[in-house]
């Protein structure tokens, strides 16, 4: 390391670094970076792999190092190599490949020259743009609007507080984005914690209203009489205590915008009647008021409850349930996506050793274990877990005896029995990995089926298998 880097401190002037610092530093790059890193001789041997590269490429550190990317195109890991491009050229360079994991992906490489101007190392940065890709697909369908990455403005900033590795997350976020484009109303329906706000807002980022208000109310918080003053506003001298030139309501303040009803399902009948009345006609009337006002807003409606049961129990009017459910979007429970479980405990770990500058990472126990929890309190839980790990868990590493009894009881179906345990981590961990394998193939009837039910290529297992088979 060239020792004239430097840091350069906004208000500290010039601070040099030592190796300490350094190693650090890059630690923590590749452990924690969502973006592929892997690094290449001057001859294009890989030399160096980070896990995100692994996991976005669908192949295992130990099958790529040592081995010429040459040889990793040939075999159909990657479509085709930026490294090789630089090796030829000597300069930076962009483009976009696709993966044996099925990803589309941007693939920056860099070279790396010596003092005396000669290429030494390059440097490979992949970007997955898989779902970016199809968000824009979604967004282009009506031919008037054709974005680039960097005008999607601040639906980035949401999509980015999104994980979505599921397919069942894919499809919520398929028919969010359709939906956003039309003006219509829609309820988003799923238990407690799993996620419905950041879906509205994503909606509300995506639609032509994004310059407008967005405005929430938690219809369960309120009494009806408050509810009712808040979301339409009163009139001067409605009730004691109001103030004398009245007061706008939520409906008008969101003009423009968009107006979430969260937990619509807790609004009393006699509310719901007037909430019917400005979804059909677009107009309000302030409590005690007589005038009625035309409103341009949309509603957005959640709730963890089942509006077609209270239909038929009589306590949700069912002309608001029709005219409302115009766009049924419904948010699965995180057991029912479970790839999404591991890509979202990284995203927090990532999120709140950021906010509690610290360092921590996570081992494959635990987070093995993470896997195979059912998470009664779905997204929420899990971030209230890592949020807890990351602040009170000593040291830099986070193992399984540091994550609740619920969690570490729980046997998995998947998982390997105990009495079967050879004392050796290693076996033991080979012998879970075939178990899964075997469990995939024989569920879903072919090696390239539970290739696409696990998210990762048929070369994969097939390669796994054949290694695990032939250990001792």
């Amino acid at each position: 390391m060239s020792d004239d880097i430097k840091i350069y401190a906004e208000n500290d002037g010039v601070q040099g670094l030592g190796a300490d610092d350094y190693s650090l530093i890059f630690k923590a790059i590749m452990v924690q970076s969502k973006d592929g890193l892997f690094v290449t001789d001057h001859l294009g041997k890989v030399v160096m792999v980070n896990r995100a590269c692994e996991e976005m490429n669908g192949f295992e550190a130990e099958d790529v190092l040592g081995q010429n990317v040459k040889a990793l195109v040939k075999k159909g890991f990657i479509q085709r190599s930026a490294t090789l491009k630089v090796i030829q050229q000597n300069q930076p360079v962009t483009l976009i490949t696709a993966t044996s994991a099925r990803s589309k992906v941007l693939s920056t490489a860099i070279p790396i020259h010596d003092d005396h101007g000669k290429l030494r190392f390059v440097l490979v940065n992949d970007r997955d743009i898989s779902f970016l890709n199809q968000v824009t697909d979604v967004l282009e369908e009506s031919g008037t609007f054709r974005p680039e990455f960097s005008n999607l403005g601040t639906a980035i900033s949401e999509l980015k507080e999104l994980v979505v590795q599921s397919p069942a997350m894919q499809e919520v976020i398929y028919f969010a984005v359709r939906a956003a484009k039309f003006d219509l109303s829609l309820i988003i329906t799923g238990d407690t914690g799993v996620g419905k706000n950041a879906i509205v807002k994503l909606i509300h980022k995506l639609s032509n209203r994004k310059n407008g208000p967005f405005i929430t109310v938690n219809c369960g918080s309120l009494t009806g009489t408050l509810l009712e003053s808040e979301l339409f506003g009163y009139a001067k001298g409605a009730f004691t205590g109001a103030r004398k030139d009245g007061k706008a309501g939520l409906f008008e303040i969101a003009e423009g915008g968009t107006l979430f009803l969260d937990e619509i399902g807790e609004i009393p009948l006699p509310l719901q009647a007037k909430l019917l009345h400005f979804v059909e006609s677009g107009e309000v009337v302030r409590v005690g008021g007589l005038k009625s006002r035309k409103i341009n807003t949309r509603i957005i409606a959640a709730t963890n409850r089942n509006l077609e049961q209270m239909v038929d129990e009589g306590s949700f009017r069912r002309d608001l349930f029709f005219r409302l459910n115009v766009i049924p979007i419904h948010v699965p429970r995180l057991v029912e996506r479970q790839e999404d479980i591991i890509p979202l405990m990284r995203f927090f770990l990532e999120r709140f050793n950021r906010e509690f500058n610290s360092n921590k990472t996570i081992s494959r126990p635990a987070m093995d274990a993470l896997q195979h929890h059912r998470f009664p309190g779905n997204v929420r839980e899990l971030e209230n877990l890592m949020k807890r790990l990351t602040t009170m868990v000593e040291g830099d590493s986070i193992g399984r005896c540091d994550l609740p009894d619920t969690i570490t009881s729980t046997e998995s179906p998947q998982s390997p029995a105990r009495n079967t345990s050879t004392g050796n981590y290693q076996e033991d961990l080979s012998r879970f990995e075939l178990e899964k394998l075997t469990h995939a193939i024989e569920k879903h009837g072919s090696q390239r089926k539970a290739a696409i039910a696990l998210g990762i290529s048929q070369s994969t297992i097939s390669r796994r298998m054949s290694r695990l088979i032939s250990k001792p």
